[in-house]
């Protein structure tokens, strides 16, 4: 079985492959009980598939077939499988027997949606495969899971000390999650050491110290990416459906798809080369600059996102 992502948040999707394999079918047919499942970090099972499955025998002989007669439907290489294989360290055999069962294999795919107060950790994948008394489990079982994290950012006091910031990552999981603070400055390339990267132990506090007030922290596989001083705090970005003209000491915006045009000058041009996504409302919206900020809210022409 291959399961997308490995590492993942509450509400949220997990997506699920299983093969069932009907190549070692040579005369008989079966129709095996098939169930499949996944099991959360307290014990609770959501079943995705409990259901009486046919297979008939596999073709015999293929190299027999009259040319240009097909004997397969097409059937697309499943990407989930292949990037689960790309992921780890396995031999080019396995790849080889991923291509082959491909074409004699039916291949389902599962959705399990995590809630929105899922317990954090690990989930595991149940897959039994229930025929004349026998029940077969998925060869992939070791690697069947994935893991729901959450990690917190809480303030210190002080927060700034020494010419560096600081803040304490709680882990809430009872799983070690991978983390990595990007000390950004806005216009500036990142270098190497400007990153740290390590993993949080179960439940782990941690106080780490940065240098910028825009330095952010990744998680989730990079899809996370949160302020690590504003956090809670909604940040202003730019409304993407405007085309900048720039002319002397203006910029003149053309919405793309109406006939909406603005002139921007002074405090506005600064607001708007701040509406980046980086900078929050309380670092665009400043003292005299209020005015101008509402007006370019009201208006459309900025957002406030979370």
């Amino acid at each position: 079985m291959s399961i997308f992502p490995k590492r993942t948040l509450r509400d949220s999707r997990v997506s699920i492959h299983w093969n069932f394999n009907t190549a070692h079918l040579k005369e008989h047919s079966i129709c095996p009980l098939v169930r499949i499942g996944v099991q959360d970090p307290l014990g609770e099972i959501t079943w995705l598939l409990e259901k009486h499955m046919l297979a008939l025998p596999a073709i015999s002989r293929e190299e027999s077939r009259k040319e240009g007669q097909f004997l397969y439907l097409n059937k697309n290489t499943p990407l989930m499988v292949m990037a689960d294989y790309l992921s780890g360290k396995q031999k080019k055999e396995k790849l080889v027997e991923i291509l082959q069962n491909i074409q004699s294999g039916r291949h389902y795919y599962f959705s399990y949606a995590v809630p929105a107060d899922a317990p954090l950790g690990k989930y595991s994948l149940i897959s039994t495969v229930m025929s004349s008394g026998e029940t077969r489990y998925s060869k992939t079982a070791a690697d069947d899971f994935f893991f729901v994290e959450k990690v917190e950012i809480k303030a210190t006091t002080p927060q700034k000390k020494e010419g560096a910031y600081s803040v304490t990552l709680h882990n809430e999981s009872p799983e070690a999650v991978p983390v990595k603070i990007i000390d950004y400055k806005p216009g500036e390339p990142i270098f190497p050491d400007q990153l740290q990267v390590f993993e949080l132990q179960a439940f782990e506090k941690k106080e780490i110290e940065f240098q910028y007030a825009q330095a952010y922290l990744s998680y989730n596989e990079e899809r996370e990416l949160l302020p690590l001083l504003t956090a809670p705090e909604p940040r202003c970005i730019r409304n993407q459906h405007f085309l900048e003209l720039r002319k002397a000491e203006k910029i003149y915006l053309l919405h793309a798809h109406t006939e909406e045009s603005y002139e921007l000058g002074g405090n506005q041009l600064l607001i708007w080369a701040m509406a980046g996504g980086v900078y929050s409302r309380a670092q665009v919206r400043t003292t005299g600059w209020e005015a101008e900020y509402d007006e370019m809210l009201g208006a459309g022409l900025i957002h406030e996102i979370i």
